[in-house]
Protein backbone atom coordinates (compact mmCIF):
# COMPACT_ATOMS: atom_id res chain seq x y z
CA UNK A 1 0.00 0.00 0.00
CA UNK A 2 1.26 3.14 -0.79
CA UNK A 3 2.23 6.30 1.53
CA UNK A 4 -0.25 8.69 0.50
CA UNK A 5 0.32 11.00 3.98
CA UNK A 6 0.35 14.76 2.75
CA UNK A 7 3.39 15.39 3.53
CA UNK A 8 5.26 12.55 1.76
CA UNK A 9 3.28 13.62 -1.30
CA UNK A 10 3.60 17.56 -1.23
CA UNK A 11 7.14 16.57 -0.18
CA UNK A 12 7.23 14.64 -3.75
CA UNK A 13 5.24 16.99 -5.92
CA UNK A 14 7.67 19.78 -4.59
CA UNK A 15 11.00 18.19 -5.66
CA UNK A 16 9.57 17.29 -9.03
CA UNK A 17 8.23 20.01 -10.08
CA UNK A 18 10.43 21.41 -12.21
CA UNK A 19 10.29 18.17 -14.78
CA UNK A 20 6.43 18.07 -14.02
CA UNK A 21 4.90 18.86 -17.53
CA UNK A 22 7.74 17.20 -19.21
CA UNK A 23 7.12 13.69 -17.53
CA UNK A 24 3.24 14.54 -18.28
CA UNK A 25 4.38 14.49 -22.02
CA UNK A 26 6.48 11.59 -21.87
CA UNK A 27 4.08 9.70 -20.11
CA UNK A 28 1.31 10.68 -22.10
CA UNK A 29 3.10 10.46 -25.49
CA UNK A 30 2.11 13.89 -26.58
CA UNK A 31 -1.69 13.14 -25.40
CA UNK A 32 -2.11 14.73 -22.47
CA UNK A 33 -3.33 17.88 -24.05
CA UNK A 34 -5.98 15.75 -25.85
CA UNK A 35 -7.15 14.35 -22.53
CA UNK A 36 -7.71 17.34 -20.81
CA UNK A 37 -9.17 18.58 -23.26
CA UNK A 38 -11.85 16.27 -23.06
CA UNK A 39 -11.88 16.62 -19.96
CA UNK A 40 -13.02 20.50 -20.41
CA UNK A 41 -15.84 19.37 -23.15
CA UNK A 42 -17.20 16.95 -20.21
CA UNK A 43 -17.71 19.44 -17.62
CA UNK A 44 -19.80 21.62 -20.15
CA UNK A 45 -17.68 24.81 -19.39
CA UNK A 46 -18.97 27.84 -20.73
CA UNK A 47 -19.44 31.88 -20.71
CA UNK A 48 -19.90 33.60 -17.96
CA UNK A 49 -19.69 30.00 -15.10
CA UNK A 50 -17.91 30.00 -12.27
CA UNK A 51 -15.46 26.59 -12.30
CA UNK A 52 -12.65 24.50 -9.78
CA UNK A 53 -9.64 23.12 -10.95
CA UNK A 54 -9.25 20.16 -7.90
CA UNK A 55 -4.80 18.99 -7.69
CA UNK A 56 -4.43 21.26 -10.19
CA UNK A 57 -0.82 20.97 -10.30
CA UNK A 58 0.80 23.58 -13.09
CA UNK A 59 -2.40 24.76 -14.01
CA UNK A 60 -3.07 22.84 -17.39
CA UNK A 61 -6.84 22.43 -16.80
CA UNK A 62 -7.28 25.66 -14.89
CA UNK A 63 -6.17 27.69 -18.18
CA UNK A 64 -7.96 25.23 -20.71
CA UNK A 65 -11.34 25.85 -18.54
CA UNK A 66 -10.49 29.47 -18.54
CA UNK A 67 -10.15 29.52 -22.48
CA UNK A 68 -13.51 27.56 -22.35
CA UNK A 69 -14.91 29.82 -20.65
CA UNK A 70 -13.69 32.85 -22.36
CA UNK A 71 -13.50 36.06 -20.56
CA UNK A 72 -16.99 36.36 -18.64
CA UNK A 73 -15.73 33.05 -16.63
CA UNK A 74 -13.77 32.61 -13.64
CA UNK A 75 -11.58 29.50 -12.96
CA UNK A 76 -10.15 28.90 -9.77
CA UNK A 77 -7.20 25.93 -9.41
CA UNK A 78 -6.47 24.70 -6.11
CA UNK A 79 -3.86 22.38 -4.92
CA UNK A 80 -1.85 21.47 -1.91
CA UNK A 81 1.54 22.09 -3.38
CA UNK A 82 2.83 25.67 -2.94
CA UNK A 83 5.67 24.57 -5.57
CA UNK A 84 3.36 23.71 -8.33
CA UNK A 85 0.80 26.47 -7.56
CA UNK A 86 3.97 28.95 -7.80
CA UNK A 87 4.36 27.17 -11.23
CA UNK A 88 0.76 27.49 -12.37
CA UNK A 89 0.58 31.25 -10.85
CA UNK A 90 3.71 31.79 -13.85
CA UNK A 91 2.16 30.01 -16.75
CA UNK A 92 -1.07 31.79 -16.45
CA UNK A 93 0.04 35.39 -15.18
CA UNK A 94 -1.59 37.19 -18.34
CA UNK A 95 -5.20 35.72 -17.30
CA UNK A 96 -7.03 38.07 -15.18
CA UNK A 97 -9.68 35.39 -15.16
CA UNK A 98 -7.62 32.49 -13.51
CA UNK A 99 -6.77 32.44 -9.65
CA UNK A 100 -4.83 29.91 -7.93
CA UNK A 101 -5.67 29.17 -3.60
CA UNK A 102 -3.47 26.48 -1.49
CA UNK A 103 -5.66 23.84 -0.33
CA UNK A 104 -6.65 20.13 0.19
CA UNK A 105 -9.09 17.87 -2.02
CA UNK A 106 -10.21 16.19 1.35
CA UNK A 107 -11.58 19.73 2.66
CA UNK A 108 -11.66 21.98 -0.04
CA UNK A 109 -12.15 25.74 1.54
CA UNK A 110 -15.10 26.81 -0.28
CA UNK A 111 -18.72 26.86 0.46
CA UNK A 112 -21.18 24.59 -1.04
CA UNK A 113 -22.94 24.86 -3.98
CA UNK A 114 -19.88 27.43 -5.31
CA UNK A 115 -19.34 25.81 -8.75
CA UNK A 116 -20.62 25.49 -11.76
CA UNK A 117 -18.10 22.67 -12.37
CA UNK A 118 -15.48 21.07 -10.64
CA UNK A 119 -12.74 19.02 -12.43
CA UNK A 120 -9.92 16.71 -11.70
CA UNK A 121 -7.00 16.01 -14.02
CA UNK A 122 -4.63 12.92 -12.31
CA UNK A 123 -5.03 14.13 -8.93
CA UNK A 124 -7.28 11.41 -7.13
CA UNK A 125 -4.85 8.96 -7.30
CA UNK A 126 -2.56 10.92 -5.32
CA UNK A 127 -5.19 11.89 -2.37
CA UNK A 128 -5.22 9.28 0.45
CA UNK A 129 -9.23 8.78 0.35
CA UNK A 130 -11.03 9.32 -3.12
CA UNK A 131 -14.41 9.09 -1.74
CA UNK A 132 -14.21 11.85 0.17
CA UNK A 133 -12.41 14.18 -2.58
CA UNK A 134 -15.11 13.23 -4.35
CA UNK A 135 -17.78 14.22 -2.24
CA UNK A 136 -15.92 17.39 -1.67
CA UNK A 137 -16.21 18.20 -5.13
CA UNK A 138 -19.66 17.54 -5.56
CA UNK A 139 -20.08 19.30 -2.21
CA UNK A 140 -18.86 22.69 -4.05
CA UNK A 141 -20.90 22.02 -7.77
CA UNK A 142 -24.14 23.77 -7.42
CA UNK A 143 -27.36 21.91 -8.39
CA UNK A 144 -27.23 20.76 -11.84
CA UNK A 145 -23.61 21.06 -11.92
CA UNK A 146 -20.94 18.73 -13.54
CA UNK A 147 -18.28 16.75 -11.50
CA UNK A 148 -15.42 15.33 -13.86
CA UNK A 149 -12.14 13.50 -13.10
CA UNK A 150 -9.60 12.49 -15.91
CA UNK A 151 -7.46 9.21 -14.61
CA UNK A 152 -4.53 6.92 -16.08
CA UNK A 153 -6.31 3.44 -16.55
CA UNK A 154 -5.28 -0.21 -17.35
CA UNK A 155 -5.30 -1.15 -20.85
CA UNK A 156 -7.39 -4.25 -21.25
CA UNK A 157 -7.16 -5.69 -25.07
CA UNK A 158 -5.03 -8.56 -25.37
CA UNK A 159 -2.44 -6.99 -28.06
CA UNK A 160 -2.33 -3.49 -26.89
CA UNK A 161 -2.08 -4.45 -23.54
CA UNK A 162 1.38 -6.30 -24.42
CA UNK A 163 2.44 -3.45 -26.52
CA UNK A 164 1.73 -1.10 -23.26
CA UNK A 165 3.29 -2.73 -21.35
CA UNK A 166 6.60 -3.01 -23.83
CA UNK A 167 6.36 1.07 -24.20
CA UNK A 168 6.51 1.63 -20.38
CA UNK A 169 9.06 -0.76 -20.09
CA UNK A 170 11.15 1.48 -22.85
CA UNK A 171 10.10 4.54 -20.77
CA UNK A 172 11.00 3.47 -17.45
CA UNK A 173 14.87 4.55 -18.07
CA UNK A 174 13.42 7.57 -19.38
CA UNK A 175 11.45 8.27 -16.37
CA UNK A 176 13.93 7.44 -14.31
CA UNK A 177 16.40 9.71 -16.00
CA UNK A 178 14.09 13.19 -15.47
CA UNK A 179 13.89 12.11 -11.82
CA UNK A 180 17.51 11.37 -11.51
CA UNK A 181 17.99 9.91 -8.39
CA UNK A 182 14.62 10.57 -6.96
CA UNK A 183 13.59 6.72 -6.51
CA UNK A 184 10.72 7.36 -4.09
CA UNK A 185 9.35 9.74 -6.76
CA UNK A 186 9.99 6.91 -9.54
CA UNK A 187 8.22 4.04 -8.11
CA UNK A 188 5.68 5.75 -6.93
CA UNK A 189 3.91 7.31 -9.53
CA UNK A 190 4.59 3.92 -11.53
CA UNK A 191 2.58 2.27 -8.64
CA UNK A 192 -0.13 4.95 -8.35
CA UNK A 193 -1.27 4.13 -11.51
CA UNK A 194 -0.76 0.55 -11.18
CA UNK A 195 -2.66 0.42 -7.43
CA UNK A 196 -5.62 3.07 -8.73
CA UNK A 197 -9.23 1.67 -9.29
CA UNK A 198 -10.57 0.85 -11.96
CA UNK A 199 -13.50 3.32 -13.67
CA UNK A 200 -16.67 1.21 -12.88
CA UNK A 201 -15.30 1.35 -9.20
CA UNK A 202 -14.58 5.31 -9.38
CA UNK A 203 -18.02 5.87 -11.07
CA UNK A 204 -19.61 3.72 -8.33
CA UNK A 205 -18.31 6.61 -6.28
CA UNK A 206 -19.69 9.42 -8.33
CA UNK A 207 -22.86 7.84 -7.87
CA UNK A 208 -22.65 7.04 -3.66
CA UNK A 209 -21.47 10.83 -3.48
CA UNK A 210 -25.36 11.64 -4.89
CA UNK A 211 -24.06 12.78 -8.82
CA UNK A 212 -26.47 11.38 -11.58
CA UNK A 213 -26.30 10.42 -14.61
CA UNK A 214 -22.78 9.05 -13.84
CA UNK A 215 -20.63 8.10 -17.26
CA UNK A 216 -17.14 7.07 -17.92
CA UNK A 217 -15.42 7.31 -20.91
CA UNK A 218 -12.13 5.22 -21.76
CA UNK A 219 -9.40 6.74 -23.87
CA UNK A 220 -6.23 5.76 -25.72
CA UNK A 221 -7.29 1.56 -25.15
CA UNK A 222 -8.45 2.11 -21.83
CA UNK A 223 -4.93 3.77 -20.78
CA UNK A 224 -7.12 6.80 -19.23
CA UNK A 225 -10.59 7.38 -18.33
CA UNK A 226 -13.01 9.99 -17.45
CA UNK A 227 -16.26 9.99 -15.13
CA UNK A 228 -18.14 12.54 -14.93
CA UNK A 229 -21.67 13.16 -13.10
CA UNK A 230 -24.08 15.39 -12.41
CA UNK A 231 -25.22 16.94 -9.06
Amino acid sequence: MLDKRDNQIEAMFTRIVARYDLLNTVMSLGMAGVWRSATVRESRMSSGKKALDVCCGTGDVTGALSGKGGGSSRVVGLDFSEAMLRKAITRTKNNANVCFTLGNALAIPFQSSSFDCVTTAFGLRNVSDVRMAVSEMARVTKPEGRVVCLEIGRVETPVIRHLWRVWFALMSPVLAALLRSDRYAYSYLVDSVNEFMRPAQLAGIFSECKLTGVKCRKMAFGAVFTVSGTK
